[in-house]
C-alpha cells in the first residue's frame, strides 16, 4: 500500500521479493476491498497461476490471501496516517498465509483528505 498524493491509499498486489522489479507483476486498486475486489486484485497478476496446485504440490489457501487483503484494506482506510504499508515476503500454502516481514511508514501528522478518501461501512451510517 502506498499513498498517492491526490488519490489516497493505493492498494497494489503482486509478486514480490528480489525480482520484483523486474517481473513487473502487480495490479493496483483503491480501497475499500471487498472479497470481489480483492479477488480480482488477484486475479490481474501472473503471480495468480503459481497458487493453484501443481503436480505434487497443493493450492495455495486462496481465502486465506483474500483475508490479508481486505484486513489491509481495512486498516489502511480506519487509519488514514499510514502512508506505506509493505509485506514482503507475504507466504501464502495451503496451510494459510504467513507475513515474514512487514514495513509500515506512519505520517507525522493526519494527513489532508484526498480525492477518494474512503471509509470501511462499519465506519458509516445512514443519517435519513
Amino acid at each position: 500500500m502506498t499513498t498517492d498524493p491526490v488519490l489516497g491509499p493505493v492498494i497494489v498486489f503482486g509478486s514480490g521479493g528480489v525480482d520484483v522489479e523486474a517481473a513487473q507483476d502487480r495490479a493496483v486498486t483503491l480501497p475499500p476491498l471487498n472479497r470481489f475486489l480483492a479477488c480480482d486484485l488477484i486475479h490481474r497478476t501472473r503471480v495468480v497461476k503459481l497458487l493453484g496446485e501443481f503436480r505434487n504440490r497443493p493450492a495455495a489457501d486462496f481465502d486465506a490471501l483474500v483475508q490479508v487483503l481486505l484486513r489491509v484494506s481495512e486498516m489502511v482506510c480506519e487509519l488514514p496516517w499510514i502512508k506505506e504499508l509493505d509485506i514482503n515476503p507475504l507466504l501464502v500454502d495451503e496451510s494459510g498465509a504467513l507475513a515474514l516481514d512487514a514495513r509500515i511508514v506512519i505520517a507525522r501528522a493526519r494527513p489532508a483528505p484526498t480525492a477518494t478518501r474512503t471509509w470501511p461501512s462499519t465506519l458509516t451510517r445512514h443519517i435519513w
